[in-house]
């Protein structure tokens, strides 16, 4: 769920910040509007990172793909001939 703070000054922007954190709400964004500052908060928790890929495996694995298909292409290039 999302909750909205409405703030004038700076000051008040860090308590807001300060206060909202401490009981357990995440900020999310802030908005500047010509009718107002808001700040967003929301109880929904950080998103899981994505686990870390191997690239050196992917590119292995990629190279052997395009080994096969570069055999493939010859064999069928040779009967052509």
């Amino acid at each position: 769920m999302l909750y909205t703070f409405d703030f004038n000054t700076e000051a008040e922007r860090g308590y807001i910040i300060a206060e909202q954190t401490s009981l357990g709400y995440r900020f999310k964004e802030e908005q500047r509007y010509f009718d107002g500052n808001h700040l967003i908060f929301t109880d929904e928790p950080y998103p899981k990172p994505e686990p870390v890929r191997d690239l050196e495996a992917e590119i292995d694995e990629l190279k052997a793909g395009q080994g096969k298909i570069n055999n493939k292409l010859n064999t069928l290039l040779r009967r052509d001939n």
